[in-house]
């Protein structure tokens, strides 16, 4: 059977002489932005959310300001104060139905009783807070309250078990271990039994978190003649990088307690995407707010050549689009994506695998597909175990 066309990530775990390992080959195409040469800016700016269904609105951001960027345009401030809420909106959506639908998955749990309305609702509303700044000179703001509103109800409901302003007022794992013996959400369930069964560390590994890259150190190897290698197996300063929820809220007072108790494990993984998760309402409300005074007469570009990145903090990690522009048409069009970073051979997704692969054998495959979606691959991926020899058992 052929792979699908967005591609595949294959991952074996296998134990050798008492140590793990997780061996991974990323089949995603990685040629796709290729086709965007000899295309105007603006074609190229329509064609992004049509090709990445995925993550569209972070590729729409990140594709704008690599423009703007390339051509001296610094963009309005309400034009970047609405990619930034879509981008927000589009992450609080992916987040949600992790929880809700591929955690159930991960642990042969059924959907939880709220998750079917749950994300109908996510989908819908995620259409209306399109729908509310579609046009960027009338604002519907009534519209796009409501929505928020209708966000922060239902994460309440179906996720949280209360509200996401009340669940971010935990600082330790010890107020976590509480907030989970209630076992009124599935998310609640899933952190209760991994600290049960002592598996809250499973996968616990060192980070290397991606930190701000200098961009013209990028651009140069993004934009030159062979990129390919970089692109498919990117290191920074010698490592392969981590870029997810985890590295991004691992400042979090709550998620730094829970790692100093079980290191990056899943615990840790997992409580780090739900953070990132209540907070997203507040923030929304805070670009929703500077909506209504920003300035949104954009400048006119300052010339048709030039090269320029634009970034984006994705659900899964921050994305990066590079370009080169020359008399007004696209040269050269680079995509380097969080799962390059995250699923690397001997990346974050690697390093937690070979951990797992020790674990006791009726919980191994439960732990690694739990693991490998709090990594979140953003493609389909096969999971395999070779023969195993001198693994704990159950």
């Amino acid at each position: 059977m052929s792979a699908p066309a967005e591609g595949i990530i294959q991952i074996e775990l296998s134990v050798s002489a008492g140590k793990g390992a997780a061996r991974i080959e990323n089949a995603r195409p990685l040629g796709i932005a290729s086709r965007f040469s000899g295309k105007k800016p603006a074609e190229v700016a329509n064609l992004v959310p049509l090709v990445f269904s995925i993550c569209r609105a972070a590729q729409s951001a990140a594709c704008a300001e690599a423009m703007e960027n390339a051509l001296g345009n610094a963009g309005s401030t309400r034009a970047k104060a609405i990619r930034s809420l879509l981008v927000l909106a589009e992450t609080a959506r992916e987040h949600a139905l992790q929880v809700l639908h591929s955690w159930p998955r991960c642990v042969h749990a059924p959907d939880p009783a709220l998750a079917s309305a749950s994300i109908k609702r996510l989908l819908t509303l995620d259409r209306e807070i399109g729908k509310s700044v579609r046009n960027p000179n009338a604002i519907d703001a009534a519209r796009l309250d409501h929505a928020i509103s209708e966000l922060t109800a239902i994460l309440g409901e179906a996720v949280f078990g209360e509200l996401p302003s009340e669940w971010l007022v935990r600082r330790d794992v010890a107020e976590l271990a509480l907030w989970a013996r209630r076992n009124e959400t599935l998310a609640q369930t899933i952190f209760e039994y991994l600290v049960q069964t002592g598996m809250a560390d499973a996968g616990a590994a060192e980070m290397a978190p991606l930190p701000a890259l200098k961009p013209e150190d990028l651009r140069n190897v993004l934009c030159s003649e062979r990129p390919d290698a970089f692109g498919a197996q990117p290191v920074w300063e010698g490592l392969p990088r981590e870029t997810t929820p985890l590295s991004r809220q691992a400042a979090h007072p709550l998620v730094e307690s829970v790692k100093k108790r079980y290191g990056y494990g899943l615990l840790a993984r997992l409580a780090a995407c739900l953070a990132e998760l209540a907070e997203i309402p507040g923030q929304m409300r805070a670009q929703a707010a500077a909506l209504a005074t920003a300035e949104h007469h954009a400048q006119s570009p300052a010339r048709n050549s030039g090269s320029g990145l634009g970034f984006a903090e994705a659900a899964r990690g921050r994305l990066i689009h590079a370009v080169e522009i020359a008399d007004g048409t696209v040269q050269r069009y680079r995509i380097l994506a969080p799962t390059e970073w995250n699923f690397h051979p001997q990346g974050a997704a690697a390093r937690g695998l070979a951990c797992i692969a020790l674990s006791p054998a009726a919980r191994r495959e439960m732990l690694a597909r739990l693991f490998i979606t709090a990594v979140d691959p953003c493609v389909g991926y096969e999971l395999s175990f070779n023969r195993c020899t001198k693994c704990r058992s159950a």
